[in-house]
């Protein structure tokens, strides 16, 4: 959403926004509640969540902003976009899964 509305220059309704500020406090509390439950979680081990969380952000952006250029620049199907998306999962998925 903020990256719609900064990036894109669209206009984002007040829901969308909610659904920013409610995403927000949550990693805010969940942050909080572990700094409260766990002090023998010290060091980097208690921010891998957060920084997970912020990379998923960053690369949902990513991956969203790329389909709208695809979608409106190069008049991709919308069906071929989804094709590819599958196959990207299943081709970076599987060896992860088979790895981990």
């Amino acid at each position: 959403v903020v990256a719609a509305r900064c990036i894109r220059k669209r206009r984002i309704s007040w829901s969308r926004w909610v659904g920013v500020v409610v995403v927000a406090l949550g990693l805010v509390l969940v942050r909080l509640a572990n700094r409260n439950s766990a002090k023998e979680e010290k060091g980097r081990h208690a921010w891998i969540g957060d920084v997970l969380i912020v990379g998923q952000c960053v690369m949902s952006v990513i991956q969203d902003m790329t389909e709208e250029l695809f979608m409106h620049e190069a008049a991709f199907p919308a069906t071929l976009l989804l094709g590819m998306e599958g196959l990207f999962g299943l081709l970076f998925g599987v060896p992860l899964y088979l790895l981990f």
